[in-house]
Parts: C-alpha cells; sequence; structure tokens
C-alpha cells in the first residue's frame, strides 16, 4: 500500500484547473489520481510521473530525483513519460485511453485522461462469481485487439498488458491503459527491469532491458497471459521459468469444453515462449482467437456496396432507353470476362499479403533496430558521461578528505604544541611561585631565630628541620614536606623569637649570642679589659678563634645542619661550625 505521505493530499489544485480527489491507482513509475476538472465540473483521471526508485516527494510536493546519479534517470524517464502521452493524445479510439491534456508541475510530468467508469479486468473477473462467457470473451478479446491493431500501425507497442491495466465498462467494452514506454525507457537507461514486467503475463524477451526483440508478439503474449487467467482462474507460469521447461497446462487443456478450441489454441499460440513461434501481427492473432467469422466480417459489406453500384447502373440504363441499352449490351457481354479482372486482382492481393506483411515487418523490424541503435548511443554516452562524472566527484571527493585530513592534522599539532607550551609555562610559573615563597618562609624563619642557614629559595632537608621546630615551639599543626602559604602565614604573625638561644647555666644570651656571666656587663657598666678578653681567651683554649667568621657558635636550642643532616644542640652546649662555609659540619661542645 502507498504510503499517504508519498501522493498528493486531497483538494491539491494542479495547474489551476484540477482538484485531487482520491488515489485510484500505483505504479514504480508514477500514481494515478482521480481529480475533477474546475473548468468544465467533470471528472478526470490524473497520471503523476513519480518513479519511486529514482524520485523523493519533498516538503514543498515537489518530486526530485533521489541523489545526482539518479538525476539522468529520472529526467530522461519524465521526456518519455511527456512523449507517450502526447503519443497517446494522437489516439481517438474508443478502447484506448484518451489523453486530453499533458503538463509539467511540481518538478515532474502529469497526464491528464478520460476517467473511465468500470472495474479493471481481475475485479470484474471476480465480480462475475463465474467463469466468463465465451461471447464476454470474445467483446473483450475483438475490442483489445482493434485497439492493438491502431497502436501497431503507428510503430506504438503497450508493453503492460494484464488484468489491472484493462478496465471494463459497464456495458463490457474493454479499455487500455497505463502503456509502459516511459518504464520502459527508464530500465533502458538503468540496465533494470525492476517495475518493467508482470511475473505471468511479461513475455521472457521482456526481462532484457535491449528491446530490440520486443514487438506485436510480445503484447500477444500478454494478452494471451490476461485470457489464460480468464479461463483458468489463474495467472500463466512465469515466462523466464518456461524457457528450459515448459510444464505449465496449455489452455487446450485446462478449459477444454467449456471454449472454442480455435480460442484456446489461439492463448496457446499467444503463449509460446520463443517470440517467432507466436503470431506476428492482428492480422493472423484474428482469426485464431475469433475464429473464420472474424475473417469473414468484411464480405457483407463487399456484397452490399456492389449491389448498390448494380442497382444506379440499371437505373441509369433504364433512363436513356434502346440504344443506350445497345451500347451497354456489348459491355455486359464483355462484363462476363471483366469480372474475372477484380476477382484476379483480389486473388493477387491475398497471395501478395504475406509478402507484404513480412515487408512491413521487416521495415518495423529496421526502424527498431534503428530506435534501438539511437537508444544503445544514448544510452553508452550517457554512461560514459555518468562514469566520467562519478570520477571526477570521487576525485574531488578523496581531495577534499585529505585536504580535511591535513588540516585536521595540523590543527591537532598545533593544539598539542599549545597545550605543551601552556604546560611549560604552567610549570615554570609554578616553578617560580615555589621558589618565590620559599624564599619568603626561610627569611621569615630566619627572623624567628628557626632558620640559621642562608636564603637559598630551595627547600631542603635544613628547611624542613627548621620549620619543624617552629611548629613545635609555636604549637601550630603545620606540613612540612612542601614550602606552604600556610606556614609562611603562621610564620609571619609571629613577631617574637620563636626558637630563641638555650645557653648554659654560667652563660647568658647577649644579642642572639650566649656570653659567660661574668664577662656580661650590668646595663651601663664598662666590663674591665681583661674581662673582655677573657671569653676570647676561653674560645681560644677551645680552639675557638672568635675573629674566624667562618667558624661561627650555634649555642643550645638551636637546629644545626651538615652533610649528614640536622640535629637540635642540646641545652648548655654549643656546636661550632666547620671552616670553609660548607655548613654546620662542627662538633657540638658541651661542659
Amino acid at each position: 500500500m502507498l504510503d499517504s505521505r508519498l501522493a498528493l493530499p486531497q483538494n491539491t489544485i494542479l495547474d489551476g484547473s484540477y482538484r485531487i480527489e482520491r488515489v485510484v491507482g500505483v505504479g514504480g513509475f508514477g500514481i494515478t489520481y482521480e481529480a475533477e476538472d474546475l473548468n468544465l465540473g467533470t471528472m478526470v483521471a490524473i497520471k503523476e510521473y513519480y518513479p519511486f526508485d529514482f524520485g523523493d516527494r519533498d516538503a514543498t510536493m515537489s518530486v526530485q530525483p533521489k541523489s545526482d546519479l539518479c538525476k539522468r534517470t529520472f529526467e530522461w524517464g519524465r521526456s518519455n513519460f511527456l512523449q507517450e502521452a502526447r503519443t497517446l493524445a494522437r489516439f481517438e479510439h474508443p478502447n484506448i485511453v484518451r489523453v486530453t491534456r499533458v503538463f509539467e508541475a511540481n518538478s515532474t510530468a502529469y497526464m491528464v485522461m478520460r476517467f473511465e467508469q468500470g472495474r479493471n479486468f481481475e475485479a470484474w473477473l471476480t465480480s462475475l462469481g463465474r467463469p466468463p462467457t465465451q461471447d464476454e470473451l470474445d467483446a473483450i478479446t475483438g475490442a483489445v485487439l482493434r485497439a492493438l491493431e491502431t497502436m501497431h500501425a503507428a510503430n506504438f507497442l503497450h508493453r503492460d498488458i494484464a488484468p489491472d491495466n484493462i478496465i471494463v465498462r459497464a456495458d463490457g467494452s474493454p479499455v487500455l491503459l497505463d502503456f509502459g514506454a516511459a518504464r520502459r525507457a527508464v530500465a533502458e537507461m538503468s540496465q533494470s527491469v525492476t517495475g518493467i514486467v508482470k511475473p505471468g503475463y511479461s513475455p521472457h524477451e521482456q526481462y532484457s532491458s535491449d528491446s530490440r526483440l520486443q514487438g506485436p508478439w510480445s503484447d500477444f503474449y500478454a494478452l494471451g497471459g490476461t485470457l489464460y487467467r480468464a479461463i483458468a482462474g489463474r495467472p500463466p507460469e512465469e515466462a523466464t521459468l518456461r524457457v528450459d521447461v515448459d510444464r505449465m497446462p496449455p489452455a487446450a487443456q485446462v478449459a477444454k469444453g467449456r471454449y472454442r478450441p480455435d480460442f484456446l489454441e489461439g492463448i496457446d499460440a499467444c503463449l509460446k515462449v520463443k517470440q517467432a513461434e507466436r503470431p506476428q501481427s492482428v492480422a493472423q492473432l484474428e482469426p485464431m482467437l475469433l475464429g473464420p467469422q472474424a475473417a469473414g466480417n468484411a464480405r457483407p459489406v463487399a456484397r452490399r456496396r456492389f449491389a448498390t453500384a448494380a442497382a444506379i447502373l440499371l437505373a441509369v440504363g433504364a433512363a436513356y432507353g434502346g440504344l443506350e441499352y445497345a451500347r451497354w449490351a456489348p459491355a455486359e457481354r464483355g462484363g462476363e470476362f471483366a469480372a474475372d479482372g477484380p476477382r484476379n486482382a483480389a486473388r493477387d492481393e491475398v497471395q501478395r499479403a504475406p509478402a507484404l506483411e513480412q515487408e512491413k515487418q521487416s521495415e518495423a523490424a529496421s526502424a527498431a533496430a534503428k530506435r534501438q541503435a539511437d537508444l544503445d548511443a544514448d544510452r553508452r554516452r550517457t554512461e560514459d558521461e555518468r562514469s566520467l562524472a562519478d570520477a571526477e566527484a570521487r576525485r574531488k571527493e578523496a581531495a577534499a578528505a585529505a585536504q580535511r585530513e591535513a588540516e585536521s592534522e595540523a590543527a591537532r599539532r598545533r593544539e598539542e604544541e599549545a597545550q605543551r607550551t601552556a604546560s611549560i609555562v604552567e610549570e615554570e610559573k609554578k616553578a617560580s611561585e615555589r621558589q618565590s615563597l620559599t624564599r619568603s618562609l626561610q627569611t621569615a624563619l630566619g627572623k624567628v631565630g628557626c632558620y640559621p642557614g642562608n636564603v637559598t629559595g630551595q627547600w631542603d632537608a635544613e628547611g624542613r628541620a627548621a620549620l619543624a621546630q617552629f611548629a613545635k615551639r609555636a604549637k601550630v599543626d603545620l606540613a612540612v614536606d612542601e614550602p606552604t602559604i600556610a606556614a609562611l602565614t603562621a610564620v609571619l604573625v609571629r613577631t617574637d623569637r620563636v626558637c630563641p638561644l638555650e645557653c648554659d647555666g654560667d652563660k647568658v644570651e647577649s644579642n642572639g649570642k650566649c656570653v659567660p656571666k661574668a664577662n656580661h656587663p650590668e646595663p651601663g657598666a664598662k666590663a674591665p679589659s681583661s674581662d673582655r678578653e677573657r671569653p676570647a681567651r676561653a674560645a681560644a683554649q677551645r680552639g675557638y678563634d672568635p675573629s674566624d667568621r667562618s667558624r661561627r657558635v650555634t649555642a643550645g636550642g638551636h637546629v644545626t645542619c651538615g652533610r649528614n643532616g640536622c640535629q637540635t644542640v642540646p641545652k648548655g652546649c654549643h656546636a661550632v661550625r666547620g671552616g670553609g662555609g660548607g655548613g654546620m659540619g662542627g662538633k657540638i661542645i658541651c661542659p
């Protein structure tokens, strides 16, 4: 069933003249609507070119090619659809659908036809509730043959005769619908048989996209299949399944005794698998299906015409009298011999008929071959152009893909470089900030008496020991592994000496140093020179030269660090720094 979204909605106005009422038929290449002619107030049938394999309807109701690759095929089919419509418009036959107008809209083409009231042949057979009679089938068969004769004389094939493409009117007369020329054109362009064959009704030559093997005999096969459906109650076997071994029961066997033997034999002749074994023209087929009376239908007309001519001659003779009769008498006697002339001419005409028919078929075959050659040339040219276009499109797509890949790779590398540069800058910034923080913390620890070393900006074991000593004495909880803002803040808030000098019992702190109490003068008193010299002498005795700045003394309570680590000077002791500025590498001296 057709998706209603694909068909034109009800009440759609086409070309300002037609209003869509409903969908009445759907095929692989088009949709047929019942519509109202707004100018005449009558109902018409409108067929829309809509190849489902190659076209899509967009939001504006236009029918567009599905892709650029389908564009040429879509346009080729539309052009042939218009050509078919214009060809059908030339036929004024009671059994061929009447085409009244063709126009383009919605990027596609439309064919306006007379709306035929009735049922298609399949529905008509079902409605009978019984097998059709010989007279009913004769009436339909004769009318279809006359329609085919008209079309074949114009070198036009139907290519799609089937029970669903024949309308049976209320009076029992048939109308041929839905010609397949546009479908055939698309098949030749696309090298596809999808949608152009109907199993059981299409001859085997129609399964090929090469139409040179097709002719009137192809339409006769489809007609035979349609009649077989009527007399057997089922479609015939598909033609491609009958090529090697034909197991299909013949019509003469299936319906024996219910229809004329020659009628059934005519159906079997139409359904021959090989096209050369089928009737080649309506003139050959008609007597097979309709009997000898079909060929004799013209004789009473000829006799009536001869009788009329004789009556006229007799009247003229009577008017002229005796002399005139004398003049006619020899003619009458001679007429006995003259009458043989028309009979001989008729006999010659009958004898020449096969040759004329053969000549006509040969000319038709030559014309068909030329058309096919032109189509093949057009198709090859189209295929070459399409191949070149496809190759160019692939080349451009590959180049564009390579360009996109190169640009993407360059962008990725730039991004990585930017991230690497930003990481380096961030690391340098962090290192600089850490070094600055370390310097500040070392300086602050020195001011509160906890860091005796040099301000280097490097956080080492000496700095960690000093910060641990500060935390212990200041009774604060601080992490000492790394310099932190919290540690610096905790140290800066202290303005007093947190890590004081702890001197021996006979020494006191003076200006950040431990000095003997005896040598420590009272405030405002001047120590004698001997007292001032005593500490120096004592230091000299212990191996310490006060004038040597490289050997400083660290008193008890301070932290001293050397190459082997840091330690706290015990209370009452002091450490003597080794020479050379190598750190607290000296010894701790206790009394």
